[in-house]
């Protein structure tokens, strides 16, 4: 039996990634307590262009970037690739979308989810950050998030009562 390719797959279904998406790679430093989970897709695979979403070529990759995950247990788990950049006839060169994180973050979606979350339940910013195990600046980084997700709701709440109202209709 084939354990590398059986705990990528188990570790590919865990972080939800389908097809080109493959891990390749996972690396666990117990003195250091991080598990890293290396992803990248086969060569010769067409990707989405960012932009339009035509399936395009790729043309190389962006140096390799990290990305903080879930705990696995008591381990930092975090996420490794080079990210492709596809060649879009209409849009030029850019870099491919990755399944697990917005362009900009560090983080992954499920990460600043639950990050979100303990800050939301715990009694004070600096407990949120002990049991997150992340510094102020990122602290800092998800209430800015959180702050814009309570707004979109709210947007979405004052949108919803005025579009019931002008075409009167009750939302479930």
């Amino acid at each position: 039996m084939d354990t590398t390719s059986t705990l990528g797959q188990h570790y590919a279904q865990i972080l939800g990634l389908e097809e080109p998406w493959v891990v390749t790679g996972v690396e666990l430093d117990t003195d250091g307590q991080k598990l890293i989970i290396r992803v990248s897709t086969p060569k010769r695979t067409k990707l989405p262009c960012p932009e339009c979403k035509k399936l395009c070529a790729k043309e190389d990759h962006r140096e390799e970037r990290t990305w903080r995950h879930l705990d696995t247990m008591q381990f930092e788990t975090l996420i490794k690739c080079r990210i492709p950049r596809v060649n879009c006839g209409e849009h030029g060169i850019l870099s491919a979308d990755v399944p697990w994180s917005d362009s900009f973050s560090r983080f992954t979606l499920l990460f600043e989810r639950f990050a979100i979350d303990v800050l939301l339940v715990a009694r004070s910013i600096k407990s949120a950050k002990g049991l997150l195990r992340i510094s102020w600046d990122q602290v800092h980084e998800f209430c800015g998030i959180a702050v814009i997700i309570i707004k979109h709701k709210s947007f979405l709440s004052l949108l919803r009562n005025k579009l019931a109202k002008f075409i009167k209709i009750e939302w479930s």
